[in-house]
């Protein structure tokens, strides 16, 4: 029996199906046993687009001040890049400051509801469900993620 799961997102994958982004933030939130025990999770889905975004202004940053230290930023994107070229698709990071925030890494340029699906499931198998349907709520209301 598929786990369901209930997504709530403000980002236009969650009302247009074929919308294409760079990242996004998702919520999560499902039942499970023992107790019927609800649990959420917020991860945020990242492309390799808006992940080299992130490490080349990261690497500026750096460069222009040099009392900011950016070095755990700048090694998890290079980390995670050196996986996607070495033949990776999917990259969980289980190193998340917060295992309830987790950051989901895609090889993919942009990411679409399709795509969100698919780094969502590469999640919860972290977690044990390898069976899992997703249910997506639509927002009253829609935020634009921005890449700088």
């Amino acid at each position: 029996m598929p786990k369901h799961v209930i997504i709530r997102c403000y980002d236009p994958i969650a009302r247009h199906k074929f919308a294409r982004q760079p990242w996004s933030d998702v919520w999560l939130s499902f039942t499970a046993k023992p107790g019927r025990k609800k649990y959420r999770f917020a991860p945020t889905l990242v492309s390799k687009v808006a992940l080299e975004g992130d490490l080349r202004s990261a690497r500026e940053q750096q460069a222009k001040e040099a009392a900011s230290d950016y070095a755990r930023e700048i090694e998890i994107a290079e980390n995670v890049l050196t996986f996607f070229a070495n033949g990776g698709d999917y990259f969980v990071d289980a190193k998340s400051s917060d295992k309830y925030t987790p950051t989901i890494y895609t090889s993919r340029p942009y990411i679409d509801r399709a795509e969100a699906e698919v780094m969502l499931r590469k999640f919860m198998r972290t977690l044990g469900y390898l069976d899992v349907t997703y249910k997506w709520l639509k927002p009253k209301f829609l935020m634009i993620p921005v890449q700088l």
